[in-house]
């Protein structure tokens, strides 16, 4: 018994000793070069979806190092003076901070004059050259804003706003494309979860895309935290654009009713025949509030050429008299209904709606011919179909 005993002993042992060898790690030794002033310890700040979130290391001789558990697919890292830096600091100084892509292995971090001036060597090195070659064009696009947003007209002057915005969207329009062309092309690499959980988020990424990255990461037989944030980022985005496509341009628009603010039910068909703008908006939403007054010239505008808009609140039961109040102080004067359910509103999530302002709008014959339609944009719309 006493044999069997040790023998069991010694077969835990020697399982655990074959589990330690095949968990996973990384090291990052890092050197800070000609950094002034030099700090007395470095952070390494985790992505939101690892269960560790801040690890520091002492600063000695202007080196330091870092070392923790990871899968076989890279994750991104920051690496920071501080844990948490203010944001309008870190857009002024960007030398406060960079940005790493670390994979299994030892890794040479090393940081020349700024923090974000880095340099990998060693496990990590192609894994993060290719990574920022992905993202050159985007990464100069927004040093360049960054630049052009401490200038003094860029705070005072809208049209040196307008205008660096738009430099910056069409610089760095070309990622998604870059990112997805990637992936289809290495769906094994360490970088295709990291890359398929930043497209996740990308509002150009349509459903079909979204489905591929979906069969293409969950083909490979890898499990990693990173892996499975974006599966689950991804499977949430095409569910979202299967019921947006029902509620697409040229899709028939679900009836709903609900009631006014005198407690009486509005329906949406009652109004065919009609062009309708379906209005999803709150009292407590700026945007919402900001296009109002857009939203009251169309009305008068259009109105008496065969035009309606439907106000849908997502005020909750709390903010009943809130609604009543903007109502009146924007001068909406157009039917206005509410189940008062927030962002639970029963005709919301019919038509998809993830963000306001949103809004539908529907033919005559109730056909959906046009969705979020904001400043000129919702003028032209009129113009085209009502003149």
């Amino acid at each position: 018994m006493k044999k069997l005993s040790i023998a069991l002993a010694l077969l835990v042992v020697s399982c655990n000793a074959v589990s330690a060898q095949n968990v996973s790690r990384f090291v990052i030794n890092g050197v800070l070069k000609n950094v002034k002033p030099m700090p007395d310890k470095v952070f390494l700040i985790y992505p939101k979806y690892e269960s560790k979130k801040v690890d520091s290391s002492d600063v000695v001789n202007g080196t330091y190092k870092f070392t923790g558990e990871i899968g076989n697919d890279a994750i991104p890292f920051t690496l920071a003076f501080g844990p948490e830096p203010e944001m309008m600091a870190a857009r002024q100084h960007l030398d406060i901070q960079a940005d790493l892509i670390i994979v299994k292995g030892e890794t040479n971090v090393v940081s020349d004059g700024f923090m974000y001036n880095v340099t990998e060597t060693g496990a990590s090195a192609e894994a993060d050259r290719q990574y920022k070659q992905l993202a050159e064009k985007s990464s100069r696009a927004m040093r360049d804003w960054l630049e052009t947003a401490k200038s003094p007209f860029f705070l005072t002057r809208n049209s040196v706003r307008v205008q660096a915005n738009k430099k910056y969207q069409q610089e760095a329009a070309y990622l998604p494309d870059a990112y997805y062309t990637f992936i289809k092309q290495h769906p094994t690499s360490p970088l295709t979860p990291l890359l398929a959980n930043n497209l996740s988020s990308n509002r150009s990424v349509d459903k079909g895309r979204t489905d591929s990255l979906i069969t293409i990461l969950s083909s490979v037989n890898e499990k990693s935290t990173i892996r499975t944030e974006a599966l689950t980022k991804l499977q949430t985005k095409s569910d979202q654009l299967a019921k947006e496509m029902v509620v697409s341009a040229g899709k028939p628009a679900p009836d709903f009713s609900q009631n006014d603010v005198n407690g009486n039910p509005v329906k949406l068909s009652s109004f065919r025949g009609k062009y309708v703008l379906i209005d999803f908006w709150a009292s407590w939403c700026a945007p919402c509030r900001a296009e109002n007054p857009n939203v009251v010239k169309a009305y008068a505008k259009y109105h008496d050429k065969n035009f309606e808009i439907l106000g849908v609140s997502l005020d909750n039961e709390s903010a009943k008299n809130a609604w009543n109040e903007a109502i009146k102080k924007d001068g909406l004067i157009w039917p206005q209904v509410s189940d008062l359910k927030g962002w639970k509103n029963e005709a919301a999530k019919l038509y998809a709606v993830t963000g306001i302002p949103q809004n539908f709008l529907i033919d005559p014959k109730g056909q959906i011919i046009a969705t979020n339609l904001r400043g000129e944009a919702l003028n032209k719309a009129l113009e085209k179909y009502l003149n």
